[in-house]
């Protein structure tokens, strides 16, 4: 099965303003959002810092926080664009479970 389109959403869509259970009916059952910067952070430190911005039940914020994942890396060079694609191989080969280190 292959995976439909990226998805993105602006600074004005459903998911940057945080509505979360809104957001979560609008997207595929099978997806991963991986956040991808320069910051070396883990995806519980990443989670605990998109928390705040999150509107819904706890359940509704915990949904969505299951499906992001972060990967590091530097915009020259290409280690961090091979780890990233890295990570999108093993998603797609373990049929969407995250791969993610937390």
């Amino acid at each position: 099965m292959g995976v439909a389109g990226p998805h993105r959403f602006g600074p004005r869509g459903i998911i940057a303003r945080g509505e979360t259970r809104t957001a979560r009916r609008f997207l595929p059952a099978r997806l991963q959002i991986i956040g991808y910067a320069r910051s070396e952070l883990t995806v519980a430190q990443l989670h605990e810092r998109l928390r705040p911005f999150l509107k819904g039940d706890a359940k509704a914020v915990q949904s969505f926080l299951d499906v992001i994942t972060y990967t590091p890396g530097e915009y020259t060079g290409s280690a961090g664009y091979s780890a990233l694609q890295q990570r999108l191989v093993d998603w797609e080969a373990g049929g969407g479970a995250p791969s993610a280190s937390k």
